[in-house]
């Protein structure tokens, strides 16, 4: 295995890992064989479910367990990001914010180190896929770009909402002038006019 991997740490590939600076040779490498190629993936999300990392819910019969860490794929591969991200949360800042946040929203320590393990594989995804070296800079940028888009989409929905409630109450509008109606739907036909 260790020739296999002295072999393999020069590729283009593991330099570009390593420049992530809690991944070392061993673990790129490792990252590495488990992706094979990255364009067998989509996006981020695919490459996650690939690994296991995405959230589940999980319910049988009457119980409900709420959302988990799927754990499909092969465990060999979380164990090393699980690793990583122990180090990423020791040295990285950007990282160590990721984990405080997850842990001040009530996570415990293993759903904080699964939020983690998926922040750095989409790192991973993207560095990959970019074929540049991490950036923070770069990161910052793709995360309010992100929260930008979603913004943007949240709002889409609410005035797509709207148009549609408006649409169902067309007709209920209609032959209303002085006929008598309920409470309620005069406070519903009041809603509809102020928005």
């Amino acid at each position: 295995m260790v020739n296999e991997i002295g072999l393999c740490i020069d590729t283009a590939e593991v330099k570009l890992l390593t420049s992530i600076s809690v991944l070392g040779n061993q673990s790129a490498v490792e990252i590495l064989i488990e992706i094979e190629n990255i364009h067998r993936f989509e996006n981020a999300k695919k490459l996650s479910a690939y690994f296991g990392l995405h959230p589940v819910f999980k319910q049988s019969g009457d119980g409900k367990w709420g959302n988990h860490m799927s754990k499909k794929g092969r465990s060999e591969i979380r164990a090393v990001l699980y690793m990583s991200g122990l180090t990423a949360i020791r040295y990285s800042e950007l990282f160590r914010n990721i984990y405080s946040n997850a842990r001040a929203k009530g996570k415990n320590h293993f759903s904080s180190m699964g939020v983690v393990m998926h922040k750095l594989l989409r790192v991973i995804f993207g560095v990959l896929k970019n074929k540049q070296g991490f950036s923070t800079i770069v990161d910052e940028q793709n995360v309010s770009n992100a929260k930008t888009k979603k913004d943007e989409q949240k709002e889409k929905r609410k005035t797509q909402k709207k148009e549609q409630v408006i649409k169902l109450e067309r007709y209920n509008n209609a032959g209303l002038n002085g006929s008598p109606i309920s409470k309620r739907h005069a406070k519903k036909h009041k809603k509809i006019q102020e928005t």
